[in-house]
């Protein structure tokens, strides 16, 4: 990885999403890359400030968070962490548009805004489906 990474101008990490790997994967780069590179992390929900804190330059970490299936899906969170600057950000933005997608900035908050949508619509349709059920097996007896 060190060769890889040495002089990269931006690394985006999308390995599992699990803390503990982010973390170490993030302190590791922060080692083996510039003190210029951006690091970008494509978690869904781990807090970006969070993964900053093991960096040597938590102001260059940032979120860019692809929508799946990412060939398919314009929509990209651009997350800021407590520490991010303007310019990392508005880099991410543009490159962004550059991929032809659609970067929307938001707060380093739990679920970020996809995950924080989804999750209450997820619930209404299982109420949904629950309330049909109920309504069916009312209606058989």
């Amino acid at each position: 990885m060190k060769q890889s990474v040495h002089d990269a101008e931006l690394v985006v990490e999308a390995a599992t999403e699990d803390r503990e790997i982010k973390l170490n994967l993030f302190k590791q780069l922060s080692h083996l890359c510039g003190d210029n590179a951006i690091l970008a992390s494509n978690t869904s929900s781990i807090s970006i400030t969070q993964i900053a804190a093991v960096t040597n330059n938590p102001e260059r970490v940032i979120g860019m968070h692809f929508m799946n299936p990412v060939p398919l899906m314009k929509l990209v969170e651009v997350i800021r962490g407590k520490e991010t600057t303007d310019a990392v950000t508005d880099t991410i933005m543009k490159l962004s548009r550059q991929l032809n997608k659609i970067p929307v900035e938001v707060n380093d908050s739990p679920g970020f805004v996809a995950n924080r949508i989804l999750m209450p619509m997820i619930n209404e349709a299982i109420l949904r489906c629950m309330k049909m059920y109920r309504g069916w097996m009312r209606s058989t007896r």
